[in-house]
């Protein structure tokens, strides 16, 4: 009996361990009103175009979904929406966002930051950034690890 207990308790660390781990963009923010923008080596094979090597598949968030999990060789992840400040602190509260840098250049307002709820990220000047937001007229990007693509 108590090796039973012993190995449920175990069960449940390693099930919370595996639930606070980071994950990709996707997974940990919901925003079904947004264009994805997905950035792979591989041809998915839906509404795509080229960029460099890279190929940028446009879609949805179903199909962004279920392509995060099940394409190989993605490079990064974009999605853009109409949206407020309001619902901007709000993502950077859901996300744990930490504020590495920001800037304001011309309309666009940028933040580069690191979250703990993302996986990944690309070093710029010796810190981690894996995730970047840009607003202007009320349109919000956000990329992972940075907004590949323009905004």
């Amino acid at each position: 009996m108590l090796r039973i207990t012993m190995v449920m308790a175990l069960v449940c660390v390693l099930l919370v361990m595996l639930y606070a781990m980071p994950k990709s963009l996707i997974t940990v923010l919901e925003l079904p009103s947004a264009t994805y923008y997905i950035y792979s080596q591989d041809d998915t094979g839906l509404d795509t175009g080229q960029s460099g090597r890279a190929t940028i598949t446009r879609c949805d968030y179903a199909t962004a979904r279920q392509l995060a999990r099940h394409t190989e060789g993605i490079q990064g992840f974009s999605m853009s929406l109409a949206t407020d400040i309001a619902q901007i602190k709000r993502i950077l509260h859901q996300l744990d966002v930490i504020i590495v840098q920001s800037e304001v250049i011309g309309s666009i307002s940028s933040i580069y930051g690191y979250s703990p709820r993302i996986a990944g990220g690309i070093n710029i000047d010796g810190t981690i950034i894996n995730i970047q937001l840009a607003y202007s007229n009320g349109i919000l990007h956000i990329g992972s690890p940075v907004i590949l693509g323009s905004y």
